[in-house]
């Protein structure tokens, strides 16, 4: 079963293992392969000296290094100071027999950035690499594309379709590559409303994860406008989460683009559940129909239930009609969430435009609610206020169950 722990992110990389010591890089490759799949490892059996080590890592790329310290600690050492040295200034790892202080201090001391000791084991390796993916991010080592998740509370919402709009509107703002992911396992629509020709999809990825690389990743994607997509598979794949997890998309994503919008078919699941986690925000669609706001209510639940915080979750009503369903005041108080943003009921316009295969008009409400949306997600526009509390909330209480 893929471990729930790929939803955090580890990162993407081109790793050097040094590890003359063969029961050692027997022990750390299953690791290195389970929890990094999309970060290709060259193995070395003996230690690099310093015209290899600067081929490596400026013109292979490399920019993470595991180091067997068993074979040889002195030359494992050196070979730490010339990474901590070098311009590329690329983190090691101490791999170490056992976890005696002393080594381990020579270790830190030399440059390496953390340490393994045998046996190793998955728990340790995850949170050592959550450290060394913090360190290398705040050097300025690695881009931080941010990662949207467009979640439906429940079916027939039209997360999909804000998904393909304000993917190609977030160019306005900056952003010069934009993936749209279709990680939708069973019933992606995203190839069908883009009108694109299906070839391979992420299946295709999770497949080819240990050889990624930008090459293999541009013949996985295909192009619409300005925005690479990717797309879901035409049979559903059940089970997958039973042996892949979305992780390694998404770190390869973050590393690769400016923005990432990912359409998923709900929060529930594992599969989803570890996109929610990964996304820097989650949009969670919704309509203003009663039942939808019960499922919106349920969503939000059970995403904070599993460690997705209230502050990442931004609610959007869609197909929003003044004179038809619940009002926004109504919803805000019973829910208790102000509302990101609302797009309005505008059926004709979204049907034309599908057909057309642009989005919406800049000067038609419903184009002004897709760009002012993709402008706050860009952290360019100023949050609007908070909803205030008022009586419409008790209402509603004994309808969802509060």
């Amino acid at each position: 079963m893929a471990s729930a722990s790929n939803s955090r992110s580890l990162g993407q990389w081109r790793i050097l293992l040094v590890a003359p010591h063969p029961a050692m890089a027997q022990e750390i490759a299953p690791l290195l392969a389970e929890y990094l799949p999309f970060s290709p490892v060259t193995e070395l059996r003996e230690y690099p000296g310093k015209q290899m080590l600067t081929e490596l890592t400026e013109e292979q790329g490399v920019n993470l290094c595991f180091i067997d310290t068993v074979s040889n600690s002195d030359w494992a050492f050196a070979l730490m100071m010339d990474l901590a040295s070098g311009e590329a200034k690329v983190p090691a790892v101490a791999l170490l027999e056992k976890p005696e202080t002393e080594l381990i201090l020579k270790a830190l001391r030399s440059g390496a950035s953390e340490f393994l000791s045998q046996p190793f084991a998955p728990e340790p390796f995850i949170a050592a690499m959550e450290r060394v993916n913090t360190l290398y991010r705040s050097r300025g080592g690695a881009s931080d594309a941010k990662v949207v998740a467009v979640m439906p509370v429940k079916g027939s919402c039209g997360a999909s379709t804000i998904a393909t709009n304000i993917a190609p509107i977030w160019k306005r703002f900056g952003a010069k590559r934009i993936l749209l992911a279709d990680l939708d396992p069973y019933t992606g629509t995203v190839s069908f409303l883009l009108k694109l020709r299906q070839t391979y999809s992420f299946l295709e990825a999770l497949n080819r994860s240990g050889q990624m690389d930008e090459d293999i990743w541009k013949g996985l994607v295909v192009r619409a406008g300005a925005v690479d997509v990717m797309l879901s598979p035409e049979q559903p794949a059940h089970g997958i989460e039973e042996v892949h997890t979305p992780g390694g998309i998404i770190d390869f994503a973050r590393t690769a683009y400016d923005a990432v919008i990912v359409d998923t078919n709900g929060v529930y699941g594992p599969w989803n559940l570890a996109v929610a986690q990964m996304a820097d925000d989650v949009l969670l669609v919704s309509t203003n129909e009663l039942s939808a706001l019960q499922a919106t209510q349920r969503a939000i639940a059970y995403l904070q239930r599993n460690r997705v915080d209230r502050s990442r979750i931004k609610l959007v009503v869609n197909r929003y009609a003044k004179n038809a369903g619940l009002s926004k005041e109504v919803i805000e108080a019973a829910l208790q969430t102000e509302i990101y943003q609302i797009i309005p009921n505008e059926t004709e316009t979204i049907q034309r435009t599908l057909m057309e295969g642009k989005p919406p008009a800049a000067n038609t409400e419903i184009g002004r609610s897709l760009l002012l949306l993709a402008e706050r997600l860009s952290g360019k526009a100023p949050a609007e206020s908070a909803p205030k509390s008022n009586g419409i909330k008790s209402i509603f209480s004994s309808i969802l169950g509060r």
